[in-house]
């Protein structure tokens, strides 16, 4: 009997701490949700400029989400995160800023001061303790690392030239580690993109092939000038002025395939690949009708622009400007000299 008694009250014993323990746990889940809020909120008091309080605010929140297992909150602060840069963390304070309110903000408690000086309550914000006299770094990624990521994702217009001297420059593993990572990342995505618009050109060919009639005759096309497509191609010195769906007519280069297949097939059909000036996007037009010589001769560029908006019409302009200033270079076409009285 006693034996039972002692087992039943090690029951309750165990259940009660069970009880707290998930009481304990869910006391700190919302004291961590509502610590990172507060965390983020005290970016509103601090300006722009200092920008290296603002990277160790959303590091310091990113910690606490991340103890917390708020797994999306810290998927979104890591995102505003990679908008920090030296000198201009703007972007960043103001993404950081939106993520709070997308989370239902933060309210400040009565006994709360409204008042928070980025000086003196830093301390703070870098986890020192005041008590143990330790101070607790937020371990993510190094921030060497996490800049580069930063920098380096927001420049798609990056050549190999460029990895190659980035990574000759390199000094520290976290920076090499941050741009192979980067790479890896920009390039998987590329590779797919490719093999979709691979794809797109060779369904393409063959609808075309089986109803190369009824386009002929003007028919409405499955596939039309622009279709995303990629080939592997040369570019030629041949301009024209090439009419892609949904653009003006514009100033473009005949690009040749260097798959002997895709080059046959395309030119049974009537077919040419473009890339516009100042654009590597590719697009095939039909040469009897989607194509005409570039003279050179601002009247044979001209255009009603009227339903076009104002970005398209800038970059016209500025491509139009740039295929004269190629031509004139190379002799394509020649600027007529002036009579002499």
């Amino acid at each position: 009997m006693a034996a039972d008694a002692a087992d039943e009250a090690g029951d309750d014993a165990s259940d009660a701490s069970s009880v707290d323990d998930d009481s304990a746990q869910e006391n700190y889940l919302k004291k961590a949700q509502n610590d990172w809020k507060k965390m983020i909120h005290r970016l509103e008091k601090i300006p722009t400029g200092r920008w290296g309080a603002i990277r160790e605010i959303l590091i310091s929140a990113i910690s606490i989400a991340r103890k917390a297992h708020l797994n999306e909150v810290v998927k979104e602060l890591r995102s505003a995160l990679l908008l920090h840069r030296p000198s201009a963390a703007g972007a960043a304070k103001a993404s950081a800023l939106e993520i709070l309110s997308k989370h239902g903000g933060y309210e400040m408690s009565d006994d709360e001061s409204e008042d928070f000086d980025p000086e003196s309550d830093m301390m703070e914000v870098s986890g020192t303790s005041s008590e143990s006299g330790t101070e607790e770094i937020p371990t993510l990624l190094c921030s060497e690392a996490m800049m580069m990521s930063g920098c380096l994702d927001g420049d798609d217009n990056a050549d190999r030239v460029d990895w190659a001297d980035a990574v000759k420059t390199c000094r520290t593993l976290s920076r090499f580690g941050a741009i192979a990572n980067l790479f890896l990342k920009k390039a998987s995505r590329v590779l797919s993109e490719i093999d979709n618009k691979k794809d797109n050109l060779q369904e393409a060919i063959e609808y075309w092939e089986n109803n190369n009639k009824r386009t002929r005759r003007g028919g409405k096309e499955k596939y039309s000038s622009d279709i995303e497509i990629w080939a592997n191609v040369q570019l030629t010195s041949h301009f024209c002025m090439a009419k892609v769906q949904g653009f003006p007519w514009w100033p473009a280069r005949v690009c040749e395939p260097k798959d002997a297949s895709i080059s046959s097939a395309l030119s049974s059909l009537g077919r040419d690949i473009v890339a516009f000036v100042g654009n590597h996007e590719l697009h095939v037009v039909r040469n009897e009708i989607d194509t005409r010589p570039y003279t050179g001769v601002k009247e044979d560029e001209n255009e009603d622009m009227d339903s076009y908006d104002e970005d398209t019409i800038k970059n016209f302009q500025q491509c139009v400007e740039m295929t004269r200033r190629i031509c004139k270079g190379r002799g394509i076409i020649k600027t007529p000299k002036k009579e002499t009285k």
